[in-house]
């Protein structure tokens, strides 16, 4: 077994690379399936001459196996591969998958970690999930992560389907900043030893600039493959100037509506306190819009994207809050002559900043990616902003259904003759 590993780390060393473009793609492909295909089938011979609940490790700069033979009779634990997480990519097979595929009381399993052998599997034919930006796009494919195999007793490794999906992380070759990353694994045909890349049954479960996490409902030989798009500058340089002519835009006409509201004496009402602050809150998240991208220190970044999260909620807090005053207008005969305005302030801004200090103190660091000053969207983290707004948007709906029924009952008890079309009207 040793001198196989020796072996297959030599084929993928830099050096070899000469010897592999001597062969056109097709022969690549071939010769790469063939190793797979090889390397396992001698990881079970051994595997099936080992004493029960054994485990070999074999490691190299370029090829990690493992092959234990275990029993399933006891109490087992989920098996993790590779023991050693400091390569950066690991898979795990949960213990109830083991129990439920055991044979006879025991289980063969066979682990693999290649590095550099994805560049010799074709990704020609590779079914991609891509988004809308690389389907309208030119794009290339690459594997972009060490190739990882784990398969189960030899003779039904390739039809194992699981009911507990195996979960496996896998550490990117490249960090790319324009990518499309896709969970794949190698479907070969053992007669031919050709194949091609395919995305069924797996799915994305989180994604960084460095790492990828996806689940599969069967065993095979996995990695993930990224559909780098290519933005043409003469498109990005369009898009900033549109982004920017919007945000300034946006900035005037609401210092003209903060300006208005603050100064008129006349127009000093609950109402447009709500008005005047809802521009207020816009406002403070469009100023600071531009530097979500610019910031780099990683506590700048954090603060600032709590500051956005406040403003955001704050703006969807007194939309809410505007809602609430239609309603009070609607049911109450005559108005109020006490104030509400303490109210409104300490919900319109209270609520908000309640929310983010819960969120701060749960989670401080998902404030702020890689990418930009935001929450991050890999994690539950974002339904922290996702979840407040999307209450109010209903609350709202709601509040706009039982002014237009009053609206419309009211006109209907002043306007008995009328039809039901100019009533709504």
């Amino acid at each position: 077994l040793q001198a196989m590993v020796e072996t297959v780390n030599n084929l993928l060393q830099p050096q070899a690379l000469n010897a592999w473009r001597d062969l056109n793609a097709s022969e690549q492909q071939r010769a790469a399936t063939k190793l797979l295909d090889t390397v396992e089938d001698s990881a079970f011979v051994l595997a099936d001459n080992l004493l029960k609940t054994d485990i070999v490790r074999e490691n190299t700069d370029n090829i990690q196996l493992e092959v234990a033979r275990l029993s399933t009779d006891g109490n087992l634990e989920d098996l993790k591969f590779p023991q050693n997480m400091g390569h950066g990519s690991s898979i795990q097979l949960s213990a109830n998958t083991l129990k439920q595929n055991g044979r006879n009381g025991e289980i063969r399993v066979a682990f693999v970690l290649y590095n550099n052998l994805g560049t010799y599997l074709s990704t020609e034919n590779a079914s991609m999930k891509l988004g809308t930006e690389a389907m309208s796009t030119n794009h290339s494919v690459i594997v972009n992560s060490p190739v990882i195999t784990a398969a189960i007793n030899k003779e039904f490794s390739n039809k194992v389907y699981l009911a507990d999906p195996v979960v496996f992380t896998v550490k990117h070759i490249k960090s790319e900043e324009n990518f499309n990353p896709n969970c794949s694994f190698w479907s070969y045909t053992k007669r031919t030893m050709t194949g091609y890349w395919s995305t069924q049954g797996c799915r994305l479960l989180m994604t960084n600039k460095t790492h990828t996490t996806c689940s599969c409902n069967h065993l095979t030989n996995f990695a993930v493959l990224m559909a780098h798009v290519e933005v043409k500058v003469v498109h990005d340089l369009l898009l900033d100037f549109i982004t920017w002519v919007g945000i300034l835009l946006s900035l005037v006409c609401l210092l003209i509506c903060i300006f208005t509201f603050c100064f008129f004496r006349g127009l000093q009402s609950d109402r447009n306190t709500i008005h005047k602050n809802l521009c207020i809150s816009l406002f403070a998240w469009y100023k600071h819009l531009p530097l979500l991208f610019s910031i780099r220190m990683q506590i700048a970044c954090a603060v600032f994207a709590a500051l956005l999260h406040f403003f955001f909620l704050a703006a969807f807090t007194w939309m809410f809050l505007e809602g609430v005053q239609l309603y009070i207008m609607l049911v109450e005969v005559f108005e109020s002559e006490h104030s509400r305005r303490k109210y409104f302030y300490l919900v319109g801004y209270g609520m908000p900043a309640l929310i983010v200090a819960v969120s701060a103190a749960v989670d401080y660091r998902s404030y702020g990616t890689d990418k930009v000053c935001w929450l991050r969207l890999d994690t539950y983290f974002i339904w922290s902003f996702i979840g407040p707004a999307t209450l109010i948007i209903m609350l709202n709906v709601i509040f706009l259904g039982i002014a237009l029924y009053k609206m419309f009952h009211h006109t209907a008890i002043l306007k008995p003759e009328s039809g039901c079309l100019d009533n709504i009207k």
